[in-house]
């Protein structure tokens, strides 16, 4: 709810001059390239940046030089006020409704910097011999669906989580039989990349 909240005004919402001032005062906000229209590609997390941008007076865009641009990877959808809101017309992971980059009014822009410095984040929680049981479990309780006819055989569009033992899940579905699997997710982890190195995973969207 908080892009949502952050257009529609709820949080520090001024007044000055008798009209509507934008929320927030400063943005600092992270791309991977500045394409002609000014618009950001951002990097490996969008989240509210773009409803961020939107809410701001005055901008800093922060270019990362160690990453390369991300164009193509994203699909970014603007919040708009009511009564112009419109439908989500999302029905499958691999749907596209935005476009690859953020919309910047460069009047509102005071500074472009250079970054050379990777994400700093923290590490999940290994997997233990627990969380591999548990990945095991699920997936014989999937094969067993499929065989019984309750679940097609690439499944339905799986949602998963962050920690061991979602990681060890996302690892057995490697080694898994299955195929073409499409995945909605809030991060993706490395752990996926195997599965779309080898067929398992044909989509995965993520934040």
């Amino acid at each position: 709810m908080f892009p949502q909240n952050l257009t529609y005004g709820f949080y520090s919402l001024k007044k000055q001059h008798g009209e509507r001032s934008r929320p927030l005062d400063w943005a600092i906000v992270e791309a991977t390239e500045i394409l002609e229209d000014g618009s950001i590609v951002p990097g490996a997390s969008v989240g509210a940046t773009p409803e961020i941008l939107q809410s701001a007076e005055k901008i800093i865009i922060e270019v990362n030089t160690s990453l390369p641009s991300m164009r193509g990877l994203h699909d970014i959808n603007q919040s708009f006020l009511p009564p112009h809101r419109q439908p989500y017309l999302i029905t499958k992971p691999s749907d596209r409704i935005g476009t690859v980059s953020i919309p910047v009014d460069p009047a509102r822009v005071v500074a472009v910097v250079e970054s050379d410095r990777p994400d700093n984040t923290g590490n999940n929680a290994p997997e233990t011999e627990d969380s591999k049981r548990i990945a095991q479990h699920l997936i014989d309780f999937l094969e067993d669906e499929v065989s019984a006819g309750g679940l097609p055989g690439n499944l339905l569009p799986l949602q998963s989580g962050i920690g061991n033992v979602a990681n060890s899940i996302i690892g057995g579905l490697a080694d898994s039989r299955f195929r073409n699997l499409q995945v909605w997710t809030e991060v993706l982890q490395d752990k996926f990349l195997p599965l779309l190195d080898n067929g398992t995973l044909d989509f995965a969207t993520a934040t």
